[in-house]
């Protein structure tokens, strides 16, 4: 299942500054049927802008990855522009935003800092008095660090996931130990609630287990 998809109904949008986007004016779908080349790329910008916004404002987590979302993006756009015909009568912008979505959540989905943690995993190796591994969100690059590698500079996840504040029962049940490695919907099922519900909730928690810890070093 993807953990970054942009639907219809994700409209918050949060500004973010690039210089590749800071200066891309707005163009109208008639406006970028007369450009061509370098000069409809160059349109298109605002088209990536916008989703970029929308990226970044439902999904916090995105932020770091500003530069590569620009870089996915700008692909996508000069892929359309050197192929045009595959348009078939359909508007530049449409096909256009749709291209930059797609690659843009391929490459987010497959990096290894947005999956979610395996808690089970996790608590099972505290309980075994054995220093807990770091986080399936930590970057490629921390992990890899002298830091993360030594066992005195970790925080321990229990005392770090307990200083979460829960703001209802749903959020105090997401963090309990005892409910690490239960399926959303087993969750969901005992709240009356949807598994959408429940899956968001984890991820602004572990947002939150992200600052802590990032506090904490």
């Amino acid at each position: 299942m993807k953990l970054v998809h942009l639907r219809h109904y994700h409209r918050k949008t949060v500004v973010v500054k690039h210089p590749l986007l800071d200066d891309a004016k707005v163009y109208s779908e008639e406006q970028l049927q007369q450009l061509e080349g370098d000069a409809l790329c160059l349109a298109l910008r605002s088209c990536l802008r916008h989703l970029i916004y929308r990226f970044v404002g439902n999904w916090g987590c995105t932020r770091p990855y500003v530069d590569d979302m620009v870089s996915e993006g700008m692909v996508a756009i000069v892929h359309l522009v050197n192929n045009l015909d595959i348009l078939k009568g359909r508007p530049i912008l449409n096909v256009a935003s749709s291209r930059i979505q797609n690659r843009i959540e391929v490459m987010l989905n497959k990096m290894r800092s947005l999956r979610a943690p395996s808690c089970k995993k996790q608590w099972k190796q505290i309980a075994a008095g054995e220093p807990p591994i770091y986080m399936q969100t930590v970057p490629l690059e921390a992990a890899e660090s002298a830091e993360c590698a030594d066992p005195t500079a970790m925080v321990d996840l229990k005392d770090l996931i307990a200083s979460i504040p829960a703001k209802d029962e749903l959020d105090a049940a997401i963090l309990s130990s005892e409910n690490w490695g239960q399926f959303e919907k087993d969750i969901a099922t005992r709240f009356g609630v949807s598994k959408t519900t429940v899956h968001n909730r984890k991820q602004k928690l572990f947002l939150a287990y992200l600052k802590l810890k990032q506090g904490a070093q």
